[in-house]
């Protein structure tokens, strides 16, 4: 039987199966094809809804896989659209018409969201959890518009403004629909309602603008005011620490307190400063610094306190390291020949994997993922592989530029992901997407 027919076969079976299994309240299917059973125009928005399978749906958008799960935005051969909640195993717990033109949604370890747009325009939220079951809506009054999401819960805003006056709200909901502590206001000046909200990690999230932050604890509810920061992207925690310095200021405010130099904040709000080692570069925890001969390049991670030195890095003004993952990071750096290299390291500062040279490079779960030119086409490829140094896959023709894994699985574009044991989800065949797994 050739390739043609057992995908025919297999598509076949699928959407048996599929039809099968669909129920209401979020559908157990997966999400190749898609129809919605019924009177779809009284519908209220947000509904999870009994799918039927007669109509080819393409998968136009994704978001990436954390956790094991994704959410897939679809449009069937109509032009109707669908949003899906889809897991490693390649089933769809939940799904949904869907109005907007762009996705937006994540999902942590219990929960997720993802934002749609209601008849009249108005955009609503709609949680679920890892059973694909709705668990909570912005149109059921209980919050009015997701910040940002995180590992156990989402970051909401609220106005409760009523004849007393406005009240700007903040808080999170758990896997259970309800708020994990009671909601609560910002202090003035940061109670302002803004947009501007991103999960960092360690369940800390951070809401303001560049001049003034709340670095928030989602777990005990404590919080860090920052004043004259200027970044918006907070380094992560690391060891329940994060190391950073002001962006144009020598100084800043941290809970009405001056502050400068190195900065370590901590997930409980506290901070101290290290004022002897503002020289050098601080990224991802680590101050990064060279002699006065320029020869040697020293490089102190603020959390564990430890330090090593390298002879071979140029210069300190061309070097960058992420964050520790298993003992394990990737250093980059501008060699004396004008090339940017990579290589994987310790934490003691040994060289794992010998300087590489890269265009472009991602380090995710001990992967590097970097895109190279090719010596003889001159084509740009990319290749991944592991802190032994071992090639995980190189040169396929549908990976044109690095990409992260997250738990297992990376998103190489709209609709295609790749697992680290080396499978590809998402294939296209004859023109339609079907969930399918080969190897390659």
């Amino acid at each position: 039987m050739n390739r043609h027919k057992l995908l025919t076969l297999f598509l076949s079976i699928v959407l048996l199966t599929t039809a099968l299994t669909a129920c209401s309240g979020g559908s157990s299917t997966t999400s190749s094809v898609f129809s919605a059973e019924g009177d779809t125009a009284s519908t209220p928005p947000g509904t999870a809804q009994k799918l039927t399978f007669n109509l080819t749906a393409t998968v136009i958008d994704s978001t990436d896989f954390t956790h094991g799960f994704a959410w897939l935005q679809c449009k069937d051969e109509n032009g109707n659209g669908y949003v899906a909640l889809v897991n490693a195993d390649q089933q769809t717990l939940y799904s949904a018409h869907y109005n907007k033109e762009i996705l937006k949604g994540c999902f942590g370890k219990t929960l997720g969201y993802y934002m749609d747009t209601d008849s009249n325009g108005n955009d609503f939220y709609v949680l679920v959890n890892t059973k694909g079951e709705k668990i909570a809506s912005s149109l059921d009054g209980t919050f009015d518009k997701v910040l940002a999401c995180g590992e156990q819960n989402v970051f909401v805003y609220k106005n409760s403004s009523d004849y007393a006056g406005k009240k700007h709200l903040y808080g999170f909901i758990d896997e259970s629909g309800e708020w994990a502590f009671s909601p609560f206001e910002l202090k003035s000046p940061f109670n302002g309602y803004t947009k501007e909200a991103a999960y960092i990690n360690c369940g800390m999230y951070r809401l303001g603008n560049t001049q003034y932050s709340a670095v928030i604890n989602s777990a005990t509810g404590s919080i860090a005011y920052l004043e004259d920061f200027w970044h918006f992207i907070l380094p992560v925690f690391n060891d329940n620490k994060a190391v950073f310095t002001p962006k144009t200021l020598r100084e800043m405010t941290i809970n009405g307190s001056r502050a400068s130099g190195v900065i370590i904040l901590s997930t409980d709000g506290s901070f101290v400063c290290d004022a002897q080692r503002d020289r050098g570069s601080v990224v991802n925890n680590f101050v990064i610094r060279d002699d006065d001969d320029n020869k040697t390049t020293h490089i102190t991670n603020h959390v564990t306190g430890t330090t090593f030195s390298r002879s071979d890095l140029y210069s300190c003004a061309n070097v960058s390291l992420t964050y520790f993952e298993n003992g394990k990071s990737m250093l980059q750096f501008y060699g004396a020949d004008h090339i940017w290299y990579f290589s994987i390291i310790d934490e003691k500062g040994n060289t794992l994997v010998e300087p590489t040279p890269k265009i472009e490079a991602e380090f995710s779960e001990g992967i590097v993922v970097y895109s190279y030119e090719d010596s003889q086409t001159h084509e740009t490829l990319v290749k991944a592989i592991d802190s032994t140094g071992k090639v995980l896959f190189e040169d396929k023709p549908y990976i044109t530029s690095p990409f992260a894994f997250h738990h297992g699985i990376g998103r190489v574009d709209k609709d295609t992901y790749v697992q680290t044991a080396g499978n590809r989800i998402l294939v296209d065949t004859a023109g339609n997407r079907i969930l399918e797994t080969i190897r390659i």
